[in-house]
């Protein structure tokens, strides 16, 4: 659950193209599993937990198709 980040997900962009995205932040080798899971998300398991802060604390937001995508941590140590 550490190593993982949630993505909410928008019917019109394909699941490829959330990974090409986080794919441009870290490199494609990073990414180890993705799935769909409940409430139109995204979950996607990095191989490093630095990984995570890096992605969501990227200077660029993600855009995908002219829309910003909302990613936050799967796992949050602070609730």
């Amino acid at each position: 659950k550490e190593q993982a980040i949630i993505i909410e997900i928008n019917d019109h962009i394909q699941q490829y193209e959330y990974v090409y995205a986080i794919a441009e932040i870290t490199k494609p080798e990073n990414i180890i599993f993705m799935s769909r899971i409940s409430k139109d998300r995204f979950c996607i398991f990095l191989s490093l937990i630095e990984l995570i802060d890096l992605v969501i604390n990227h200077l660029r937001p993600v855009i995908i198709n002219e829309k910003p995508i909302k990613i936050k941590k799967y796992f949050n140590p602070n609730k």
